[in-house]
């Protein structure tokens, strides 16, 4: 039987990144980082999915996306195929793959290999489509954007559900190695890495069936056709 653990879903969801925007502060931008408390509005070129090369603003511009997205008044089938396309375009799914599979990923055969990407993919979009489409308005204020190094820049923002929640502190891991099409690898919220969470998750299920990674290709195939 397939279960999700809610921290999972949340810390899917948030790969992406919040929806119904509202920028808090935004008197507060900070004059170094062109993306601080800017609300940059979706143009034509964003319908196909051409996202500014600065990290910061590759951010801020797939939250207003989303926004736009989920407060249209299309059926909820074309709200999710609209959401999986943005995923597709914005997050580095491959990677994740691989991460959230640890060492196992090195043992996989090509055709386990080829299995596990193909579920993957289909489990990560359909958790991320279920939970953003649930979600209503949400305020996001921009903080920093810091370059790693040459591949990997660091986002940080704060989010608040409501005003009686506390403020959550979130990290995203952009992979910056091609200018032209950044791709979000993690999401780390108050310290709390999906991607090792996804981890953790997934290789418990494995050596709980004796190292046997066909038992998470059953979990996965469950949980997608749930």
């Amino acid at each position: 039987m397939c279960f999700i653990p809610k921290l999972i879903s949340t810390c899917l969801m948030l790969l992406v990144m919040f929806v119904g925007l509202c920028l808090l502060n935004q008197s507060h931008a900070d004059p170094r980082n062109p993306a601080a408390g800017e609300n940059v509005m979706v143009s034509k070129a964003k319908k196909n999915h051409v996202y500014s090369s600065e990290p910061g603003k590759f951010i801020t511009e797939i939250v207003t996306e989303l926004s736009k997205v989920l407060a249209a008044t299309n059926s909820e089938e074309s709200k999710k195929a609209k959401l999986e396309e943005m995923a597709l375009a914005t997050v580095d799914i491959e990677a994740v793959a691989k991460n959230s599979l640890g060492k196992y990923y090195k043992e996989l055969k090509d055709d386990e290999l080829a299995q596990y990407q193909s579920l993957f993919k289909k489990f990560f979009l359909k958790n991320l489509t279920s939970t953003l489409i649930n979600f209503s308005e949400t305020k996001f204020k921009f903080i920093s954007s810091e370059k790693h190094n040459e591949s990997i820049s660091f986002v940080q923002t704060l989010h608040q559900s409501t005003n009686e929640e506390p403020v959550i502190n979130i990290i995203r891991l952009v992979y910056t190695k091609n200018p032209d099409k950044h791709l979000i690898r993690d999401v780390i919220i108050e310290g709390l890495s999906m991607a090792m969470t996804q981890r953790v998750e997934f290789v418990s299920i494995i050596k709980s069936n004796d190292g046997d990674v066909k038992s998470l290709f059953k979990y996965l195939n469950e949980c997608i056709n749930k």
